[in-house]
């Protein structure tokens, strides 16, 4: 492995290393040229799974992987008149100690892909998703063949093997790919979501959720299943228009507002939900209990700056219950809510608002129920 590669590499294991082996995924993105990590994942053991992209000819692929060769083509001529070289996507494992087990090149040679999404299945095997181009490797029990900007692949456990690959539908959403515990997989982003069996390669459903307004942003932050199959989606929501459902609890403002869309086994929804104060409120983690209840968490609104989140103005009136640990305005905040989010059961500050970048400490990134129902934050 070049002194290059070995560097990069150490950046990524580094960052991973502040990770809880307890939480089976997380993201980062670290933006180098010429590697771009896009996307991590863990299995039971420890082991870590990364996905991206890269430019780098010496990229440190090991012997025996799916595909060893990268063209390194040139795509373009930059402003300046230098090559810009095509960039090819990559899958990595690494072991719980931060060792190469192996690496592979997934692509076309002589254009310009990407792995942006990465889940592994209950027999280990690595599911991948991101952009394609038109010689993108496509397996013969495809879901489609026909040329499409974006595609779903799937790795053997050790990389050597490429086990299923198709081109997807450039309205799916590739985005938020999780796997539940009876290997289905979901691909989501809050308004529209596609659920696709694993085992026998096809399409449960592909759904627009609802008709967002044009000036709806909006964002996944978090995803969770129950044993029903039932999808759970929560995020950030720009600007008034999300929809929301009959019979919810719902707080929107005019800001960033968070938002919970439930999504039933076959794509329908089951409710849909906007909470926020009149100034931005940011979603960070999410978490379920054993009787169903909802808990979020995040950044509340802040205006200073922040490596992690941007300046958020503050929502002095973000719903808050009386039983509260904090009613005083803070950066941070966490809200239960039940099965059907029909009630908001607790809802609290968390943090002081005269402490630089208190947020990014007070403010759990992961949330966890034991069986117990006691409460799991992670800063």
């Amino acid at each position: 492995m070049t002194r290059f590669a070995q560097r990069h590499w150490k950046v990524v294991l580094l960052a991973l290393a502040a990770g809880q082996a307890g939480f089976c995924q997380y993201s980062l993105a670290i933006n180098f040229r010429p590697l771009d990590v896009e996307e991590v994942t863990r299995d039971r053991s420890g082991a870590i799974f990364a996905a991206g992209f890269t430019s780098d000819a010496t990229f440190p692929v090991t012997s025996g992987a799916y595909q060893t060769q990268y063209s390194h083509a040139v795509c373009d001529i930059d402003y300046r008149g230098l090559p810009v070289y095509c960039q090819i996507g990559f899958v990595a494992k690494f072991s719980p100690s931060g060792e190469i087990v192996w690496a592979t090149f997934l692509g076309e040679n002589n254009s310009s892909n990407a792995v942006s999404q990465i889940a592994l299945d209950s027999h280990g095997n690595v599911w991948v998703a991101g952009a394609a181009t038109r010689d993108f490797p496509i397996t013969s029990n495809a879901y489609r063949s026909a040329y499409a900007h974006q595609f779903l692949a799937e790795l053997s456990p050790d990389g050597s093997q490429l086990l299923y690959s198709t081109f997807l539908d450039d309205s799916f959403p590739v985005a938020n790919l999780t796997i539940d515990t009876k290997d289905a997989l979901y691909l989501t982003n809050g308004i529209f979501a596609v659920k696709f069996d694993t085992v026998s390669k096809k399409i449960v459903y592909a759904n627009s959720l609802w008709s967002a307004p044009a000036d709806v942003g909006y964002w996944v932050n978090a995803v969770i299943f129950d044993e029903t199959g039932a999808l759970y989606v929560a995020g950030i929501a720009r600007q008034s228009g999300f929809p929301v459902t009959p019979g919810v609890y719902s707080h929107p403002s005019t800001g960033y507002d968070i938002f919970l869309v439930g999504v039933n086994p076959t794509g329908g929804v089951i409710f849909s939900t906007v909470i926020g104060g009149s100034g931005d409120d940011y979603l960070t983690a999410m978490a379920r209990d054993t009787e169903g209840n909802f808990y979020l968490t995040g950044v509340q609104g802040t205006d200073k700056y922040s490596t992690f989140y941007p300046a958020l103005a503050p929502s002095p009136d973000f719903p808050i219950t009386s039983d509260a640990l904090q009613h005083s305005w803070g950066p941070g905040f966490l809200l239960k809510l039940s099965p059907d989010a029909s009630k908001l059961l607790y809802s609290t500050f968390l943090g002081k608002s005269n402490e630089e970048n208190l947020w990014a400490v007070v403010v759990p990134q992961q949330l966890a129920v034991g069986s117990d129902g006691k409460l799991v934050m992670l800063a």
